[in-house]
């Protein structure tokens, strides 16, 4: 019967029982050594299921599985595609996502220019629900409150600005106070005002210079902490924080 390459055996083409391996050293494996050596069976492709899932299960749960993978096919993982559709589902989740984010931004930049033009507010603190306290979306969607109406943006550029998100793991916020209002508030103090009347484990950016209405922004994000913080009642203390900064510390 065949069977594969062996330490210890050498191939023989016309062996006595035929093709095939042979132990080196005996008569068997002497017989016919002038025949030229076989190629060596190509190795199977690992099992993979079906659909790949098997596959790209074991490759999350275990690092390691990907290099000896890789090993056994010469360097080159085979890829795996993931089942149909699933690509297509997250692709429109994440639209969908950004598409909310953005529908806030305008709603709410829309208010504060509004509110801006009956001369009403200046400055103002705000929230954002459909970032779900991720840091990124919620400047995303202070950068659509910030965006021109003609552009289809809020149009509350100049609106120096203080808004929440809460989520699940944390609390994020982003100041903007645009240049016309710097003499008023500063963007960093407010931050670090609002932060220090929440407490917990804080991150802070230093301020950088605002893509839209000028001035600068500052970008910042309270941790949950594994439940010792509570990100919806850290938004209401910060809420109070900032508009009690505002009150104290902006000319009348």
């Amino acid at each position: 019967s065949y069977m594969g390459p062996k330490d210890g055996y050498v191939f023989r083409e016309e062996g006595p029982r035929g093709a095939g391996y042979y132990r080196e050293g005996t008569a068997a494996a002497r017989a016919g050594s002038d025949a030229p050596a076989g190629p060596e069976p190509a190795k199977p492709a690992p099992s993979v299921g079906r659909d790949g899932s098997l596959l790209r299960a074991a490759m999350d749960e275990n690092p390691d599985v990907a290099d000896k993978l890789a090993s056994m096919m010469g360097g080159a993982v085979p890829p795996v595609a993931p089942p149909a559709g699933e690509d297509e589902a997250a692709a429109a989740a994440s639209a969908e996502k950004l598409r909310a984010v953005d529908e806030e931004g305008v709603a709410v930049g829309a208010r504060l220019a509004a509110q801006q033009r009956e001369g009403a507010v200046e400055f103002a603190c705000a929230s954002a629900s459909a970032p779900g306290g991720d840091l990124s979306l919620l400047e995303r969607c202070v950068g659509k409150m910030n965006l021109g109406s003609a552009s289809g943006g809020g149009g509350a550029a100049e609106v120096a600005k203080m808004v929440f998100s809460a989520g699940a793991e944390q609390l994020s916020l982003v100041t903007h106070v645009p240049e016309s209002k710097r003499r008023g508030v500063d963007a960093a103090a407010w931050t670090r005002a609002v932060l220090a009347a929440i407490g917990g484990k804080v991150m802070c950016s230093a301020p950088q210079p605002a893509p839209l209405g000028g001035g600068s922004i500052v970008l910042a994000a309270v941790s949950a902490d594994g439940g010792e913080h509570e990100p919806d009642a850290d938004m209401a203390l910060g809420l109070a924080a900032a508009a009690r900064f505002l009150e104290e510390d902006t000319p009348a």
